[in-house]
């Protein structure tokens, strides 16, 4: 959730500074201000930087779980707390400050981000209510040696609250194993409408004839938006499956092999137990488990 929340707070916050200076590059960045090495972050020049520096959980707000599913953990409420730095070389100091200052605005103005103003919020996430946060010169100081950079001039918020649900896991975290970068190394036939076409067609013949002859499925197989309905049995496919959004797609066949992970996501599969989870990936492949068990 969290390496989704402070990109949609900046993709704002771009946006408004865009407008506001008439600017048309970004002018927003979610990273540390510093290298690990101590040397400045050269791709944030000009821009405001956004870093998470600290998180706690709302010992205030405990969720009794009342209304909840029977064996549901109740959510932890979690506040982030973000540094809001003007990375401007010395020359456009002012500058820095300007921008700076043009990020107090807007947080003044956007007292709430909702579901209604920002869309792309988490389904779970009601409110997020942003605060500026006072720090004295010696937490300064320890901030900035922590983050391993020279100072720039900054401001703390924290934003309130983030419910944190162990179910949520899969949808938020997971997907990362999928990235973009891992991604375009698969073949997409989601993309490919010729090819995905004719695979459809090969398993239907498969299942018509009975012959149960798949070959192995070379590579990795993203069936993401197909109407496909049924696989044949034997049906291997040597790297990872991807089944998102297969609406028609309500069992998985007997001695189905994958190499890779197996992603289900949003696909109205009939419930699988750990068993035969195992036999079709193994113990080294991923889950991320659209299934309602």
């Amino acid at each position: 959730m969290i390496q989704n929340i402070l990109p949609i707070i900046g993709s704002a916050l771009n946006e408004y500074l865009k407008n506001t200076f008439g600017e048309t590059e970004d002018r927003v960045a979610v990273m540390p201000p510093g290298q690990s090495s101590g040397a400045a972050n050269a791709e944030g020049d000009n821009k405001i930087l956004l870093s998470l520096i600290n998180l706690e959980e709302e010992k205030g707000i405990r969720n009794t779980g009342i209304g909840q599913a029977p064996g549901t953990i109740p959510a932890v409420h979690i506040s982030l707390y973000v540094l809001f730095a003007a990375n401007f070389p010395e020359g456009n100091y002012r500058e820095g400050l300007r921008f700076l200052s043009a990020v107090i605005y807007f947080f003044q103005g956007n007292r709430v981000f909702d579901p209604q103003n920002t869309p792309l919020l988490p389904p779970e996430v009601e409110k997020i209510t942003p605060e500026i946060i006072n720090l004295d010169f010696q937490v300064l100081s320890n901030i900035w040696n922590m983050l391993g950079g020279k100072y720039l001039p900054s401001i703390v918020y924290r934003f309130r609250l983030l419910p944190f649900q162990q179910h949520t896991i899969q949808q938020e975290i997971l997907p990362l194993l999928f990235s973009e970068k891992r991604r375009k190394k698969k073949r997409n036939l989601g993309e490919e409408k010729d090819n995905v076409e004719q695979l459809l067609e090969k398993l239907k013949e498969g299942n018509k004839t009975g012959s149960g002859n798949i070959p192995e499925t070379p590579g990795s197989i993203d069936f993401s938006g197909s109407d496909i309905a049924e696989f044949p049995e034997g049906l291997t496919i040597a790297e990872d499956l991807i089944l998102d959004h297969c609406a028609n797609l309500q069992t998985l066949p007997r001695g189905l092999k994958v190499g890779g992970s197996l992603y289900i996501r949003d696909t109205p599969l009939a419930a699988l137990d750990d068993a035969e989870l195992l036999a079709m990936i193994g113990e080294e492949g991923y889950i991320i488990d659209g299934i309602v068990r």
